[in-house]
């Protein structure tokens, strides 16, 4: 395989609400990070909804850190109106976000996590963090993956596991 071709400390795969939140509070600790989302608009998960979606959250409760949605407090918000609202956060922020990237598949190459993305190839530093909906059950995947050169830590496992645990492709 031949080398990465770049270089993040952190990257956040999905770029919905927790992806974006996430990279809000990366770039407020100036770390080097990128975000992946596969669609080719920010919110575009929300506008291929059914038309008559609303959210069963009121506005003041779908705000993302430093940014309140802007609807009155006790409204709902439509499916689209999030998905702008996920758009100008991203824009606001200016958050590294890039559209249309589907990973697909993360290895480690002798000492160090390697991501595949399409031609792409991302060296990891410290984080992978998946933020994304999964799977054709719509399995909801908010997982986060801390790693070193030796482990990976996950919360939903009792203890870290080594990387050589994780299933050969």
């Amino acid at each position: 395989m031949s080398q990465p071709q770049e270089r993040f400390d952190v990257v956040v795969v999905g770029g919905g609400q927790a992806g974006l939140a996430t990279g809000f509070h990366l770039a407020r600790r100036n770390i080097n990070f990128v975000i992946l989302d596969s669609h080719r608009r920010i919110g575009e998960a929300w506008r291929q909804r059914w038309n008559s979606l609303r959210l069963f959250t009121p506005a003041r409760m779908d705000a993302l850190p430093a940014m309140p949605f802007p609807a009155s407090s006790n409204a709902r918000p439509t499916k689209d109106e999030m998905a702008d609202y996920l758009e100008r956060y991203a824009k606001l922020h200016n958050l590294p976000v890039r559209l249309g990237v589907h990973v697909d598949e993360l290895s480690w190459e002798k000492d160090r996590y390697v991501l595949a993305a399409g031609d792409r190839r991302l060296d990891l530093g410290s984080a992978l963090l998946l933020t994304t909906i999964v799977g054709l059950q719509g399995n909801i995947l908010a997982l986060l993956i801390l790693f070193s050169s030796s482990a990976l830590y996950s919360p939903y496992a009792a203890n870290p596991f080594s990387y050589q645990q994780l299933p050969a492709r």
